[in-house]
């Protein structure tokens, strides 16, 4: 999944300007939302670039937070990704939330890849 542009508000799910692979079903797509239908031992990654800006990004279990990541740029380009793998039951969610602040809104940039698979 890939979000280019703009981030919702924080407390809510990233939607992703583009998904690239979600033929199971599992990703609701207008909502930024996995759910579990297979349990078992899910890997989830993201990979944020920013510029210009300070970013958090928290990755949510069932609305309680289970990784935490910030990086702050100023005029260079910065990375910030996070890993975790969870077992999950069915039913199950996942999903990422981010903040960004930026003293100038206009010009700071956030790209954000994001992805997660049954191991």
């Amino acid at each position: 999944m890939k979000l280019s542009g703009k981030l919702c508000s924080p407390v809510k799910p990233i939607t992703f300007t583009e998904v690239l692979y979600n033929d199971q079903g599992h990703l609701q797509e207008d909502t930024g939302v996995f759910t579990c239908r297979v349990p078992g031992n899910y890997h989830f990654h993201f990979d944020a670039e920013l510029q210009l800006c300070t970013m958090k990004i928290w990755m949510i279990r069932n609305k309680i937070q289970v990784l935490e990541k910030r990086q702050v740029s100023a005029k260079e380009y910065r990375n910030l990704s996070g890993t975790l793998t969870l077992q999950l039951s069915l039913g199950e969610k996942v999903w990422l939330e981010a903040e960004v602040e930026s003293e100038q809104p206009d010009q700071g940039t956030v790209t954000i890849y994001s992805s997660g698979f049954l191991m």
